[in-house]
């Protein structure tokens, strides 16, 4: 490809104007001087063409855009990196990424911490195809992703495409008031995670031929607990059965393949106006956190789940760990699949109850018509194993949930 087509726009050492400037620059060298030089307002401009870096890169100023001329014009390489770094580091607030191609990268593509204020639209990472075998993207040990929020608040990823992370296409951690919208995510583990994250809204985007969809979790021992408010809603979500990232039997089935949208102790989460299609096991499963944990605040199990006005397609044909052991038994696997469970303790503790509220309403068949089937395992603990399913699909609830209100960014 040719090489970058840029220009100075101005002098970095004798430049004293307090005004908006844009970088424009030609090589590594000056565009690590303009990531450390620029100022709030300022954006670094790269031009059409290829950029190989030898090592990551870092935004670490407040209010700085690092921008391209789109993902297929503007490609940053990070195939002389050495070592799993993040390939791009986020640090600062008003941070934004735009319209650039992130390739060849040993760690993972994007990584934000304990920001406010976090864009990233129109960007394309993709690890090779053909590494989407039983080891990870170019022969790496390690796991990585596509784009990792980790405590930031006020954050918008959209227009951007993630394929082939051995663990989330996006993953949002500890996350407040974030809205993910009109993004691909195809050929990953998980194509979007959401963990323990408050007020999130993921709407329009395509999630399709991953191990799973979505993840929505609360997970014990991350400094934010209590994730909770998540809208998912106008996505495409199809054919999320792909096992060449399994590595061995995912013996509880909380993430085996064949899910659309998986939801491990979430709270108040809110699916509607989606289309499944062509999940192997349920296009919905719902269950509690199964692994042990020693913090006796954390409530594992699910709470207030709302499932309506979905169009939901064939599934069920072939499930992946513990639910294939399951569905082996001759029991049709659901639409919607529940672990039943509304029991738990924490280690050593006396067990404790919770309601779960599932609110099933306004779901159709593919077709416009039919209703949609759901399942409980009937496994009544947190952590119960499989074999002692006693299947129901008896769902009681038909109270309302309250929706969240929709996010709106500063």
């Amino acid at each position: 490809m040719k090489r970058l087509i840029l220009t100075i726009s101005c002098a970095l050492a004798l430049s004293v104007s307090a005004e908006a400037r844009t970088w424009r620059v030609d090589a590594e060298a000056s565009l690590q001087s303009a990531l450390s030089a620029a100022a709030p307002g300022d954006e670094i401009r790269l031009g059409r063409g290829r950029l190989t870096l030898s090592g990551p890169i870092a935004l670490t100023r407040n209010d700085v855009a690092l921008r391209g001329e789109g993902a297929s014009q503007t490609i940053l390489s990070f195939a002389n990196q050495s070592g799993g770094a993040p390939a791009i580091t986020i640090g600062a607030n008003g941070v934004a990424l735009r319209d650039l191609a992130i390739a060849d990268m040993s760690g993972s593509a994007v990584e934000a911490r304990d920001c406010t204020g976090l864009t990233i639209s129109g960007i394309s990472i993709a690890w090779p195809a053909d590494a989407r075998s039983s080891s990870p993207p170019g022969g790496m040990t390690q796991v990585v992703s596509g784009v990792v929020v980790r405590n930031c608040a006020n954050v918008l990823i959209e227009k951007s495409a993630v394929s082939g992370a051995t663990h989330a296409g996006i993953m949002l951690t500890g996350a407040r008031n974030a809205i993910l919208t009109e993004n691909q995510a195809r050929g990953n583990v998980a194509g979007v995670a959401i963990q323990n994250s408050i007020a999130v809204d993921l709407s329009k985007n395509q999630i399709d031929d991953n191990v799973t969809g979505v993840v929505v979790v609360n997970s014990p021992g991350q400094p934010q607990q209590d994730g909770r408010d998540i809208r998912i809603f106008d996505n495409d979500i199809a054919r999320n059965n792909n096992a060449s990232f399994t590595h061995g039997d995912d013996r509880d089935g909380a993430l085996s393949f064949g899910t659309g949208i998986t939801v491990i102790a979430g709270r108040n989460v809110h699916i509607f106006n989606n289309r499944f299609s062509e999940h192997g096991a349920a296009h919905i499963f719902v269950t509690a956190f199964r692994g042990r944990f020693e913090d006796a605040s954390y409530n594992p199990l699910p709470q207030d789940i709302s499932i309506r006005d979905n169009r939901m397609g064939r599934q069920g044909f072939a499930a992946g760990g513990a639910l294939r052991t399951f569905a082996e038994t001759g029991v049709a696997l659901p639409d919607v699949l529940w672990d039943g469970a509304t029991t738990y303790s924490a280690a050593g503790a006396m067990p404790r109850a919770a309601m779960v509220r599932i609110l099933m309403r306004g779901n159709s068949g593919a077709d416009g018509d039919g209703a949609p089937t759901f399942l409980s395992l009937g496994l009544t603990a947190a952590g119960m194993d499989i074999e002692y399913a006693q299947p129901d699909t008896t769902l009681s609830n038909t109270r309302d949930i309250q929706e969240p209100r929709p996010i709106r960014l500063p």
